[in-house]
């Protein structure tokens, strides 16, 4: 995610909280109804002065991050979470530019 230059750090943190918020209470939703109670996202965790989507660091910049079950564990489509993401998190205030998106094939496979 990415504030215009020169917001600062809490003003950062305002908007990363609110994308963290959204995250957590989709979580607890997914979680529950599609995933049989076990935890769809596994950890949440915050970087802030970087984006590998940006070609700028500085206070106004951040990466949210969440880690998931694996695609063979989960009943879930990634894609279909991101969605669900996006729509919770809704419309934020200040102008800002967010991607939304699921990381390559690695180590849990597809991401489908």
């Amino acid at each position: 995610m990415i504030l215009p230059p020169g917001a600062s750090l809490a003003q950062t943190e305002l908007v990363v909280g609110k994308i963290i918020t959204a995250a957590e209470v989709l979580n607890r939703k997914w979680s529950d109804e599609q995933e049989d109670g076990r935890t769809l996202v596994e950890h949440i965790t915050a970087q802030y002065n970087f984006n590998a989507d940006a070609d700028e660091s500085g206070p106004h910049v951040a990466t949210v991050r969440l880690d998931m079950l694996g695609a063979e564990s989960r009943n879930s489509l990634i894609d279909e979470f991101i969605a669900a993401w996006r729509e919770e998190v809704g419309v934020i205030a200040a102008p800002v530019s967010m991607v939304f998106k699921q990381p390559m094939v690695g180590p849990g496979g597809p991401g489908g």
